[in-house]
């Protein structure tokens, strides 16, 4: 999640030595952020990330060394966070007819895994989706290839929160029929 936001200071006369403005953050989960700066009014732009789901209030405090402060808050619904990346992601065995994928499960969040494959000489860059697999399964054979042919595959985890990351690029290489 990123806050971004102006501030400003109804007293700055336009001295920025003379003026020190802080912004507290309160992100709703035990968490807190400062910025303290020296200057003109400005912005924030602060990153925070939420660990599970839930229903926060964000509240910013803007003050200054004037004795100025104001005070927003906003609400926040965090849905599922998005599941971890899978790891070990390898090829587990080549026939004329199969690939058998493998990969270590590597959260305890997602609906399922989408696997990606493209097919060329060198390494490629046009991955299309061929598979989705449910939650906890840790494996994939790929039916759908013919002989003599270079594949490139990826993967990764998903969920109503989003996407993780892409594992890393496997290739196989089928036999000849």
């Amino acid at each position: 999640m990123t806050l971004t936001g102006n501030y400003t200071d109804p007293g700055y006369h336009g001295s920025p030595a003379d003026e020190q403005l802080q912004v507290f953050v309160t992100w709703g989960d035990g968490q807190s952020t400062s910025v303290v700066t020296n200057g003109a009014p400005g912005a924030i732009n602060q990153t925070h990330q939420y660990v599970a789901a839930g229903n926060y209030t964000i509240t910013v405090q803007a003050t200054d060394n004037d004795g100025g402060v104001t005070v927003e808050t906003v609400g926040l619904v965090v849905t599922t966070s998005p599941p971890a990346m899978p790891t070990s992601f390898r090829v587990q065995s080549v026939s004329v007819n199969q690939v058998q994928l493998a990969w270590t499960d590597a959260s305890n969040n997602e609906d399922g895994f989408a696997i990606e494959r493209c097919s060329g000489k060198r390494a490629c860059t046009n991955f299309v989706e061929i598979a989705r697999v449910g939650a906890n399964i840790a494996s994939y054979a790929d039916t759908s290839v013919s002989g003599n042919t270079q594949y490139f595959y990826r993967m990764r985890a998903f969920n109503s929160g989003g996407s993780s990351g892409y594992t890393n690029v496997v290739s196989a290489k089928t036999p000849r029929k």
